[in-house]
């Protein structure tokens, strides 16, 4: 039974770290937007392990290079498209902090209870 108590949070667990390789990838990207023939890179991720019926999966990443076209410099990366991914995996990462934090409460209510 107790093993069951923390799989919730280790689902959460799995999609921070993938949040956070994912805002690695687009912070690179970023900070490369004006360096010639830097081509974007995206984190393409897939579930590996045995629980992934139960949530104790692990995130396998690839770092895979951007099908976008470049620019004359031979540069594809679009900073409308990386800032507007980098709000939106800031926002999933907030997210799930704020889950897991409730998650660890709730845990922690429970042990409480019993003194």
């Amino acid at each position: 039974m107790l093993p069951g108590v923390f799989n919730q949070v280790q689902v959460i667990r799995n999609g921070l770290d993938k949040a956070w390789v994912n805002h690695q990838v687009i912070a690179n990207n970023i900070a490369n937007a004006e360096t010639p023939g830097y081509t974007a890179q995206r984190i393409e991720a897939r579930a590996s392990g045995e629980g992934v019926k139960e949530g104790s999966t692990r995130w396998e990443y690839e770092i895979a290079m951007s099908a976008d076209p470049a620019d004359a410099n031979g540069n594809n990366v679009n900073m409308e498209k990386e800032m507007a991914e980098l709000a939106k995996n800031s926002l999933a990462y907030n997210a799930l902090v704020r889950k897991i934090a409730m998650e660890l409460r709730q845990i922690e209510a429970a042990i409480n209870e019993g003194r």
